[in-house]
């Protein structure tokens, strides 16, 4: 890892209408080196990316690439300066080919479609992904995806590139590669920022791991010094410990769901039980049955088994049951599966509600609505 910064920031101060969401940030990027970057939601690690990506505009500060002065004011500047971001919903051309989203920009160089998935080929084969140049991006699974666009990015010769929870929607398997992939673009002398609230994930990869707290830099660690129990400390500004609710003593309440013996198709009978202000946390493999118990509490999919909402018997066959009774999903691809961008916000948030609101005449309260949530 070569040491001499390929970006310095320092006093970066980003305001939104008064709110001062980052304090004077002070960090620096090594060149060839896999940096993480933790914080609790609201620390300022999105604002931060942004305005590297030139989504944002700092309101003060200075920023190098390689020693220069940075003042790019578009997303287009970032990438000419090399820089740029893979996010949790790869930004393709679904309707494309992978060879077509790999060239694109370049395509009237390929007058034969062949010639150009041969070329794309060249290029992921020299990276180490076996993708079909041919395939349609919309039909690729989400690693390959994420994959994808890290392969168009190197191939472009970005500097920088920027990833944000880039493991959240893999399996084991598919992150296995996805690490294999970035170790390979770090020999390759590539600089990348590794956004992750998976802690294991962040002393595997990362060389080293920048804390933000409040819009602020707190610490910036070695890989030998990431530590579970500090970074927490670090992060809340107070110990593991302190974090751990007390049992007041009092009696549990009362239980707001349960499901007994519930299966579907693809999941085996399971049981559980939610009191009112728990937070339950189910987890495993993709595949194992996860999504499954979303799919069936929500009226996706036919299921057996008994479901009781505050001790009553329930039967949920639709969504709509599932609103009924308080049930709602929010789905793991929220911007394929719970949004509509060709519609409004109102639009949006009124979509559940349109049968009672049209009853009582009352479709503008969408507007009401919308600027509660905005």
């Amino acid at each position: 890892m070569d040491a001499r910064p390929i970006v310095e920031i320092r006093d970066l101060r980003e305001d939104f209408s008064g709110v001062h969401v980052l304090k004077g940030i002070d960090m620096s990027l090594a060149r060839g080196e896999i940096h993480g970057l933790l914080g609790e939601n609201g620390a300022g690690k999105s604002t931060l990316i942004k305005i590297l990506t030139c989504v944002y505009t700092a309101s003060s500060g200075d920023i190098r690439i390689e020693g220069e002065p940075f003042h790019g004011h578009s997303p287009k500047a970032a990438n000419e300066a090399g820089v740029g971001a893979v996010y949790q919903d790869a930004e393709l051309a679904w309707n494309m080919t992978v060879a077509e989203n790999l060239l694109l920009g370049s395509e009237s160089r390929w007058i034969d479609r062949r010639a150009m998935e041969r070329e794309a080929g060249r290029i992921l084969s020299r990276i180490g992904l076996d993708i079909d140049p041919a395939a349609r991006a919309g039909a690729l699974t989400a690693a390959q995806m994420q994959m994808l666009t890290l392969a168009t990015l190197f191939h472009r010769k970005f500097k920088v590139i920027i990833l944000d929870e880039p493991t959240a929607r893999l399996s084991g398997r598919e992150s296995e590669l996805l690490f294999a992939l970035i170790r390979r673009f770090k020999a390759e002398g590539l600089t990348i920022v590794y956004i992750s609230h998976r802690l294991n994930e962040v002393k595997l990869l990362c060389d080293r791991a920048t804390i933000l707290r409040d819009g602020r830099v707190v610490a910036t660690l070695a890989r030998g010094e990431i530590d579970e129990a500090e970074v927490t400390r670090l992060m809340v500004n107070r110990s593991a410990s302190d974090l751990e609710i007390a049992n007041p003593g009092f009696a549990r309440p009362d239980v707001a769901l349960e499901v007994k013996a519930l299966g579907t198709a693809k999941l085996s009978p399971t049981s559980l039980r939610v009191h009112r202000s728990d937070i339950l946390g189910i987890t495993g493999p993709i595949g194992g049955g996860m999504e499954q118990i979303e799919k069936a509490l929500s009226g996706l999919i036919a299921y057996h088994g008994e479901i009781f909402a505050e001790g009553r018997p329930m039967r949920i066959d639709s969504p709509s049951d599932a609103l009924d009774i308080g049930v709602a999903l929010i789905p793991e691809d929220r911007r394929k599966q719970a949004l509509f961008p060709n519609l409004t916000m109102a639009e949006n948030v009124a979509l559940p509600l349109l049968d009672r609101l049209s009853r009582l005449g009352m479709v503008l309260l969408a507007a009401t609505l919308a600027s509660e949530v905005s």
